[in-house]
């Protein structure tokens, strides 16, 4: 569902169009975009082995002839400025943490001039309580999250104008509340012990909280780049 909500956002699209799939983990959403609209489109992620699979289910559907999978940081990815019509990310661009403005500007490079960028971020809202905040990032690798006030401002700063933000942050808590209940149900085939699944659950309730408390903000970020 989330994926017909992003695609429902992008611009025209065709065989003249190149995309960039910045995080694309398994490629789902390349694959999508490849074949519904016979545009060329490059993944970009850090995790080999999930490259892989993506380069594997990629063959199999036969739409290698239009994406190429690459390994590399989306805050320096060595692609070609000003070479995308369209960038697209799924939740992935909050693990840029402290190196989030390299990766706006990065994003800013890659587009053409009238450019859309489109993407799914969990974020803290512009108004959080820091101390609720680090609570919840004490438990998972990052220092801080961004704002959408944030990819406003620094998105202008490099030319990317914010077009709109679709606030779908009710989902939060649904998906971590979802999480545990899924844990729960295949607890031994994750091989959890019940503390690392106790654990877990903790956690999990506290960003569902965050979320209902308005805390937490996700949801579908469009931006376009500048012609200037």
């Amino acid at each position: 569902l989330i994926m017909e909500r992003l695609r429902s956002e992008l611009p025209a699209l065709d065989a003249s169009s190149h995309v960039a799939d910045l995080g694309s983990a398994y490629g789902q959403l390349s694959r999508d975009l490849a074949r519904t609209y016979g545009c060329r489109v490059t993944c970009l992620d850090l995790a080999s082995k999930m490259n892989a699979v993506n380069v594997q289910r990629t063959k199999e559907a036969q739409l290698d002839h239009l994406i190429e999978v690459i390994t590399g940081d989306y805050t320096q990815s060595g692609l070609e400025s000003a070479s995308f019509d369209v960038i697209v990310s799924q939740d992935a661009f909050l693990h840029a943490g402290e190196r989030r403005e390299v990766l706006i500007s990065e994003l800013s490079r890659l587009l053409k001039p009238a450019g859309m960028l489109v993407f799914t971020d969990i974020m803290q809202a512009d108004d959080a309580d820091p101390e609720r905040i680090q609570e919840l990032l004490s438990r998972i690798a990052l220092e801080s999250l961004t704002s959408p006030l944030y990819y406003k401002e620094t998105g202008a700063k490099y030319g990317l104008e914010l077009m709109k933000f679709d606030d779908l942050s009710y989902n939060i808590a649904l998906h971590y509340r979802l999480v545990k209940q899924v844990a729960a149900n295949k607890q031994d085939r994750l091989k959890m012990t019940s503390d690392q699944l106790t654990k877990m659950n903790a956690g999990c309730e506290k960003w569902s909280v965050a979320g209902d408390d308005g805390h937490l903000k996700w949801g579908i970020m469009v931006m376009k780049k500048k012609t200037e």
